[in-house]
């Protein structure tokens, strides 16, 4: 069903910055869910709350934000990137977390405290196309903020997007810091493959994406 035929909630241009968060080495499942947890309460948050955004729903492996300000969503991004090497530094390997953040400035739908719609949805593919310890804009953002921003920022060319319609220019924010999230002896971290971190059907513009897949009980 598309989101005219649905025929709720309000429309309104907004930031979204969808992060998400995986082990980056492997370890005991059930300590890593606790890990994921405690870093989105103990870091994510103040960061937003710090920039302005609005915290619309969190799991252990995906953080969904908005902004009003699409220049502040990517200074949350950087300062977000920082937050994450330093809290590995201090962290053992198989407790030291992957971050990886898509945003995007573009038309959603309000509903109630929720958002959903094609602005979400770009943010979180863009997100799926990131490293660890990286942030990806979409072009969008990518004007809005260039001039104002001391970040430089790496054209990776149009990229086809599952489920959104045409190809979306995507740029990554330089300052990679990837390499300090990796072990000193040069280890190749691990990244988990089969995390359900991104789910196809919510991300189907027939379904349209739903932040109630994220909410915690």
């Amino acid at each position: 069903m598309s989101e005219e035929a649905r025929g709720r909630g309000r429309r309104r241009l907004a930031a979204i910055l969808f992060a998400g968060l995986s082990q980056l080495f492997p370890g005991d499942e059930k300590e890593s869910f606790a890990g994921l947890i405690a870093f989105a309460a103990d870091v994510v948050g103040p960061k937003v709350a710090e920039y302005g955004g609005r915290i619309v729903s969190v799991r252990s492996e995906a953080v969904l934000v908005e902004f009003e300000s699409v220049v502040e969503a990517v200074r949350c991004a950087a300062s977000l990137r920082e937050a994450a090497a330093q809290r590995n530094q201090e962290l053992l390997d198989e407790q030291r977390i992957a971050m990886r953040i898509g945003i995007n400035l573009g038309d959603i739908i309000a509903e109630g405290d929720d958002v959903f719609g094609d602005g979400v949805n770009i943010a979180a593919r863009i997100e799926a196309l990131a490293e660890p310890g990286s942030v990806f804009v979409s072009e969008t953002v990518y004007y809005h903020i260039v001039d104002k921003v001391d970040f430089q920022f790496e054209d990776l060319g149009p990229q086809s997007l599952k489920n959104i319609r045409g190809p979306i220019r995507v740029y990554r924010m330089g300052g990679e810091i990837f390499r300090e999230l990796a072990e000193p002896g040069g280890v190749e971290p691990f990244i988990a493959k089969g995390s359900p971190r991104l789910d196809d059907r919510r991300l189907d513009p027939t379904e349209n994406w739903h932040p109630n897949w994220h909410r915690t009980t």
